[in-house]
């Protein structure tokens, strides 16, 4: 007992490690074909290929065997696709859909910190800091702390509120974290810079230099953007015209070859205020119709991609279904087929159960009934008489004659039928021996059929009728005459039995019919029984 339990011990920790085993590799196999999406997102994001990335985003999220956690990470990768090109409503809409189905806490402060940045794209400052700082207090690592710190200060700057921007980006300039990563730290830098141009516009200028130097050395030529427009600003407010014009120029070819319109607009606003020498009004209509232009067609085309995703979706899901109603169909056919056969073989046994019963039955009822009494009558006569007495021998072998005559009757009725070649002899021998002084039986056909083409059940099948045919002729019809043909018809046997006795009369005859009907019915043949002038039998088999 204790060999019992400590194997079947064996067996659950095997069980359980086997399936940890497969959620780890299912996991990894996760994990890989998100990053493998992922990795493909930004390199069409380097490409400038937003739809592209766009719709391998939605192919991933529309695959109904992604986990929920990589499918909300995507999600959260499609949102910020949306937010980049203005597109906010569905920005928002799809993290409000994330929010409500994730169960990773660790995806909350990206979710909060892309609503930020949504909100204050459309201006809705409050709600901004408000999902800014929820983002921060979620957040565990201290590298997103800081950044979300510095998109606080940005939210504050577009408000006004530059004291307040200066309070969340001054910490900053010396945050150890940051400063391990020139990318984020150089932000910090910059906005600090742009918060103090009012108050210390001489520290604002080293910051902004700082922040401009940096990006040139990391080659953050997007980056410079931002840097080049603060400085403009910055010489601008120094009465600087020449050097404001300067970077406000840098930042509009740095923004054109960006391809990023917003910042050719401010960077061309500070071009007409300050630049008297040029026309800039004309290129900046052209940008803001290219803007709206490019930014109707990224909503066609998001659009568009969006419906063909659905409508894709919609046709997968619609051949699954119709794939699942065939397999029910099949499954449906194959099982009702596969009963109906087992009906069928159980029918049949059980009518070939019921026939060796009824043969049985009547084996024992002739031999009750026939060899039993005449068997009885010769013991009778042989105790009564007086075997001296003058005829008894004779007499005796008369009975023993006739008992030996009915079991071979019986015996032949009842043996084993020979369906080889010899089976048209073996037919036959069967009417011969039924064929008497007193009645005259006739054959017609008989070796005209080619009975090697007959099965072997449907040869017995023939021979049993014939025979209980004969049988019945011989004890209830009073026949004199009997005729038998055989013919084929098309790809069946014909045989006709006639007779010229009393025709039915005795239900004893019928249950002889309905046990030929069964026999001939399990060969897939047909029997038909007319009592007239005599009585026929026709009898159809195919072969």
């Amino acid at each position: 007992m204790k060999n019992k339990h400590f194997y079947s011990s064996i067996l659950v920790i095997l069980f359980l490690l086997f399936t940890a085993c497969n959620k780890d590799e299912s996991e990894v196999e996760s994990e890989e074909k998100y990053d493998k999406t992922i990795n493909k997102v930004k390199n069409f994001e380097t490409e400038h290929k937003l739809n592209e990335a766009f719709h391998c985003l939605a192919n991933y999220i529309n695959d109904k065997s992604t986990p929920l956690h990589y499918l909300n990470k995507a999600k959260l990768e499609l949102a910020r696709l949306y937010q980049m090109q203005g597109d906010f409503i569905e920005g928002e809409n799809l993290l409000i859909d994330v929010l409500n189905s994730n169960t990773d806490e660790s995806l909350e402060p990206h979710i909060h910190n892309i609503l930020g940045i949504i909100y204050k794209e459309q201006k809705q400052f409050d709600k901004s800091l408000e999902h800014y700082l929820i983002a921060k207090n979620k957040s565990e690592q201290d590298l997103h702390k800081a950044i979300i710190q510095n998109n606080i200060g940005v939210v504050y700057l577009e408000k006004g509120e530059n004291d307040n921007a200066i309070k969340s980006l001054k910490p900053l300039i010396n945050n150890e974290e940051l400063m391990q990563f020139p990318f984020y730290h150089v932000k910090a830098i910059d906005n600090l810079g742009f918060a103090l141009i009012d108050s210390l516009p001489n520290v604002a200028d080293s910051l902004l230099q700082k922040s401009y130097n940096i990006r040139d050395s990391i080659n953050d030529e997007y980056g410079k953007i931002s840097s080049t427009i603060h400085i403009s600003k910055l010489y601008a407010l120094k009465s600087d015209t020449l050097s404001s014009i300067k970077y406000a120029n840098e930042a509009y070819q740095i923004a054109t070859v960006s391809n990023s319109p917003d910042d050719r607009i401010e960077a061309l606003d500070l071009l007409i205020r300050f630049d008297n020498k040029k026309n800039w009004y004309p290129l900046l209509y052209k940008v803001n119709d290219s803007i709206n232009t490019i930014r109707q067609n990224h909503k066609y085309q998001f659009a568009k991609i969006k419906y063909d995703n659905t409508k894709a979706l919609e046709q997968v899901e619609k051949q699954k279904n119709q794939k699942y109603i065939l397999a029910i169909i099949l499954v449906f056919l194959f099982v009702t087929g596969y009963l109906t056969f087992k009906m069928y073989k159980l029918k049949a046994k059980r009518e070939q159960l019921q026939a060796i019963y009824n043969t049985e039955t009547q084996i024992s009822k002739k031999v009750h009934d026939e060899l039993a009494n005449d068997i009885f009558q010769a013991l009778s006569y042989v105790e009564i008489k007086d075997d001296s007495e003058e005829g008894f021998k004779n007499t005796l072998l008369d009975k023993l004659d006739n008992i030996y005559q009915k079991s071979r009757s019986i015996s032949r009725e009842n043996n084993t039928i020979d369906t080889s070649e010899n089976y048209i002899d073996e037919l036959d021998n069967l009417i011969a021996g039924f064929n008497t002084s007193t009645t005259n039986i006739i054959t017609k056909g008989i070796k005209q059929i080619n009975w090697n083409k007959l099965k072997k059940e449907k040869k017995i099948a023939v021979y049993r009728c014939i025979q209980e045919l004969l049988v019945n002729m011989k004890k209830h019809s009073n026949a004199s005459l009997v005729l038998i043909s055989f013919e084929n018809n098309l790809n069946e046997i014909k045989i006709t039995y006639k007779d010229n006795g009393i025709g039915i009369t005795d239900l004893k005859i019928k249950n002889g019919l309905s046990n030929m009907e069964n026999r001939i019915e399990n060969v897939s043949g047909k029997c038909i029984f007319e009592s007239d002038n005599g009585f026929k039998a026709l009898i159809n088999i195919p072969f």
